[in-house]
């Protein structure tokens, strides 16, 4: 029973990121990166989430609006993000 509720917690972290303003956030949410990243200075300030690491690091991977090349995805914590 216990690896089963390990397992749940495991999953719901997989699915649930925490942004840096405290509210959680999933794959297919729209996103604001923090104003301090440097793809932020640069002018590509919003996105899409379009996946969660299966690692302790959890980054989340993100096709922001503004790269010229759409496809490229931007892997960055959690907290670099929040949901808007």
């Amino acid at each position: 029973m216990a690896a089963l509720k390990n397992a749940i917690k495991d999953a719901n972290r997989l699915l649930n990121a925490t942004g840096y303003d405290g509210n959680k956030y999933t794959i297919g949410d729209r996103v604001e990166l923090h104003p301090s990243v440097e793809y932020c200075v640069q002018g590509a300030r919003y996105g899409e989430v379009v996946g969660v690491g299966l690692t302790s690091d959890g980054k989340v991977h993100i096709k922001l609006d503004k790269l010229p090349d759409r496809e490229t995805l931007v892997s960055e914590p959690a907290d670099t993000f929040r949901k808007i």
